[in-house]
């Protein structure tokens, strides 16, 4: 017997082994024994081990991470695959061990249910992904470097100074506050990272007219929505401008500015929802 057919036998015996021992795990003295009355296979075995050993928080940590092998093995091979696809330029140039692999994800999670799911799923695997990826590239690369200049968060603490030095109350404050957070997010996307900056100046300055920090929140809130879809400086902008590319209809390109014009009238619209609101 050679190398190869030895190492086939190895697998199929394993894998049949694991098969025959989840069968009787889920049939052979069954008993509510787990925590909180769960089911579990073995029962006698298991309680006998658990008073002989008692709760070991080692062993219970070390399992917990072993769990996480699996998803990470599926997770390298589903990229290796991935990498194997971009460069050989055919799917049928990927090892088959791969497609097969990813074809029992796909009949395990029901996303494959016939013939017809897994021919569909090869077809459409890649349907323009490789502009997807190169926007993906340059779109990070520009959000990384706008990052590390600290423009946005200088705007941002200059908004914050200029709401703690504004001599505003009442409504005309609320309106200024809910524009300059608007246009902060144009910059700064991230809730956290605004809210960080400007609410050592903005709740002191609300609150000494009366309004609670929970009414400030919602102030805040509101206004970050209203550009947070037209600020390229999000990472998930660059998904929308994927599916205008994709679903674009016309010769001509959609560029950044015009991706944004779409998108202006429901800000607009939101705005004064909000503001009235």
């Amino acid at each position: 017997m050679n190398k190869k057919k030895r190492n086939f036998l190895i697998s199929t015996i394993l894998i049949l082994l694991a098969v025959v021992f989840t069968i009787l795990v889920k049939v052979v003295d069954v008993k509510q024994v787990g925590v909180n009355g769960t089911s579990i296979g073995f029962a006698t075995v298991n309680q006998f081990v658990f008073l002989t050993t008692g709760v070991n928080m080692i062993w219970y940590h070390i399992t917990d991470w072993l769990g996480l092998v699996p998803i990470f093995m599926a997770m390298a091979y589903a990229l290796l695959g991935l990498v194997q696809l971009i460069k050989r330029k055919s799917l049928f140039k990927v090892d088959k061990e791969i497609i097969i692999l990813g074809l029992f994800y796909g009949i395990g999670s029901k996303s494959i249910k016939n013939q017809k799911d897994f021919c569909d799923s090869l077809g459409h695997l890649l349907d323009g992904i490789g502009n997807v990826l190169v926007m993906i590239f340059f779109a990070s690369t520009f959000i990384s470097i706008f990052k590390q200049t600290n423009i946005g968060n200088t705007f941002v603490a200059a908004i914050g100074n200029i709401i703690s030095t504004s001599n505003f109350n009442g409504l005309p404050l609320i309106i200024l506050v809910f524009i300059l957070v608007a246009l902060a997010t144009i910059l700064v996307p991230s809730t956290t990272v605004k809210w960080s900056i400007l609410s050592v100046s903005v709740v002191p300055t609300m609150m000494e007219i009366g309004m609670t920090p929970e009414f400030i929140q919602i102030v805040y809130r509101f206004a970050e929505t209203v550009t947070m879809n037209i600020t390229p400086l999000l990472a998930y902008f660059i998904v929308y401008l994927a599916f205008l590319e994709k679903y674009n209809q016309s010769d001509k390109k959609i560029k950044l500015f015009e991706s944004i014009k779409y998108q202006f009238p429901y800000t607009l619209v939101l705005a004064i929802t909000l503001l009235v609101v």
